[in-house]
């Protein structure tokens, strides 16, 4: 709420009168300063705080809440899966079959938006006793293709698990 002025009372100077104006004027501007600085509907800072959830990929000063957090690090948390950060990388896991007859192909189960960094296999049972080489061929942003060997250098047919990572 402003201060009002006063009309002039009886008795009162030109002076005095003025000397009010000013330090009416001064309070309504120290108030509309802390009007601008601390917002009515800024964040409550008792208890529990609470602030406005800033939007997923916002940037800056803004103050994190635990809901940022949660838009920012999506996942798929299964078998065949992926988990997302903020700075953009994407990790992905999963597992495949590999085939006595050739090359696999494998899908991600999400496509990396510009490039894969890296793409490693591991045997994971299913076959003859090893030991055995999964292996990586041609990898894209939407998967790659796979092969396991035994150390003779022959295909194998086996269970494979994958991890990826890229941006």
């Amino acid at each position: 709420m402003k201060l009002e002025q006063e009309p002039r009372l009886p008795g009162q100077s030109s002076a005095m009168l003025e000397w009010a104006r000013r330090v009416t004027s001064a309070v309504n501007s120290e108030i509309d300063l802390v009007r601008t600085l601390a917002p009515l509907a800024s964040p409550a800072l008792t208890g529990a705080p609470t602030a406005p959830n800033p939007a997923a990929g916002t940037r800056g000063t803004r103050i994190a809440t635990m809901q940022m957090f949660a838009d920012e690090f999506t996942a798929l948390k299964s078998s065949i899966g992926w988990q997302k950060f903020p700075s953009g990388y994407i990790l992905q896991q999963g597992s495949y079959v590999s085939l006595t007859s050739g090359d696999v192909g494998v899908s991600f189960p999400v496509a990396f938006p510009s490039a894969v960094c890296s793409v490693v296999t591991s045997y994971a049972g299913g076959g003859a006793a090893g030991p055995y080489i999964a292996t990586v061929g041609a990898y894209a942003v939407t998967g790659f293709n796979a092969s396991l060997f035994n150390v003779a250098g022959t295909r194998v047919a086996g269970s494979c698990n994958w991890f990826a990572v890229g941006f």
